[in-house]
This record gives structure tokens, sequence and C-alpha cells, in this order.
């Protein structure tokens, strides 16, 4: 994408339908802990996890990823071993379980249309996504790892560095 907003970013498709498309992306971590922006954190336990910006739209709402199944009514399957959303308690118990957690404010959305339109001007590549993606590869790291796998004729891009003056 040439917007600047998603240059560069990694968005894993959560809910796709005939109202449009939601999003996170997965490569904006957010220098805090989900504790350090809750109201109530003593609500929360235990609970810890990083926080990553999820993208433009509701920024102030918090959307969760974790592995395994749905666990709750909340909960939304993406994929086998990942699933999107879910209520607080059963995310505290998820935690306690060894399941993988990560936060996100905000999240990418687009109406109806519109992703397939930006598909159409190659304004996105298309990869697909794996539990071990979104919570094993540094964040840091996803949109390198990714663009190689993407088309062997785009992977001289996973060289090129975050700031291109220090080409």
């Amino acid at each position: 994408m040439l917007d600047s907003t998603f240059a560069g970013t990694v968005v894993l498709l959560c809910e796709t339908g005939p109202k449009g498309a939601v999003g996170l992306v997965l490569n904006r971590p957010i220098d805090l802990q989900i504790k350090d922006v809750l109201e109530n954190p003593g609500a929360w336990g235990t609970l810890s996890a990083p926080l990553s910006w999820g993208g433009p739209v509701g920024q102030e709402q918090l959307h969760a990823l974790h592995s395994g199944e749905p666990s709750d009514s909340l909960a939304q399957e993406v994929m086998h071993g990942l699933t999107f959303g879910a209520e607080l308690d059963s995310l505290i118990v998820l935690q306690t379980m060894g399941e993988h957690l990560r936060f996100f404010v905000g999240y990418a959305g687009w109406e109806s249309g519109q992703l397939e339109a930006e598909l159409d001007q190659d304004g996105w590549h298309l990869t697909p996504a794996t539990p071990s993606c979104v919570f094993e590869t540094p964040p840091e790291r996803l949109w390198h790892h990714l663009i190689a796998k993407t088309s062997p004729s785009l992977s001289w891009l996973k060289h090129l560095p975050d700031d291109p003056s220090m080409n």
C-alpha cells in the first residue's frame, strides 16, 4: 500500500463477508502492556500481554487474538489454532492454561467491495496465515519474512532496510 498508514504492514484478515472485512495489523507493536491502558487493571487479574496497533478504526476498542479454539460466544475461529476475540474471563483462563495471547488497539476495516478493489489494484500481497506467524515470528521481522514467501519475484524486498537512507 502506498498509504503510509499501511505501508509495510502485515494485516491478518479476521472476518470477511458481504458487509466488508475486519483485520488486525500484526507488525506494529506499541511499547505498552495491556494492563497499562485499562481503567481497572485489577479486574484483569494477572493477565499480561504486549499491546499492538491493530489499525486506524475504533482506536478506543481492544481486540484479542489467541491460540486454541473459540472459548465463548464472542470468540470466532480465524483458522485452526487461531481465534479472534473472547470474553475477559475466557482470556484470563486461556492465559493460565498457557495459550498465546495478543492484544490490539483499533482494527483495519473495509466496507463492502473496498478490499476487493484494493486487491484488484495490487494494493496488497496475499499469503496464507499461520498461528506461528501471529505468535512466534517477531513483529519487526514479520513483513520481511512473509514478503519473501509471497512471490519469488518479491523476495529481494526482504533485504530492504526499514529506513531507505540506511541502504
